[in-house]
């Protein structure tokens, strides 16, 4: 991850599965364009058991597929922290992060 840190991903994780949707949507709206995709592609990554090994892959399509309601749809994405630290552990895995 070059524009998404741990750190924030881990913030993320903590509010989701705490249910502070405040929280947490004030740390997405806080996130680049290209954090977003980052975002977007580990949720997938954690989601659809992709491989890291199409992490840039991932991130291309998710930065493609960005628009005004991409906040809205990760912020109500069930399982959110689940997919988000299944992503992280797949990337740390590879050797990505």
């Amino acid at each position: 991850m070059k524009a998404l840190d741990r750190s924030t991903v881990e913030a993320l994780i903590a509010y989701s599965e705490q249910a502070e949707l405040d929280n947490l949507t004030g740390e997405l709206v806080r996130l680049s364009p290209e954090a977003m995709a980052e975002l977007k592609a580990l949720v997938w990554l954690g989601r659809d058991e992709e491989s890291a090994r199409h992490w840039d892959a991932l991130v291309i399509e998710a930065r493609f597929q960005l628009d005004d309601q991409t906040l809205r749809v990760i912020a109500g994405t069930p399982g959110l922290g689940t997919f988000l630290r299944e992503g992280l552990t797949r990337l740390e895995a590879a050797g990505r992060i």
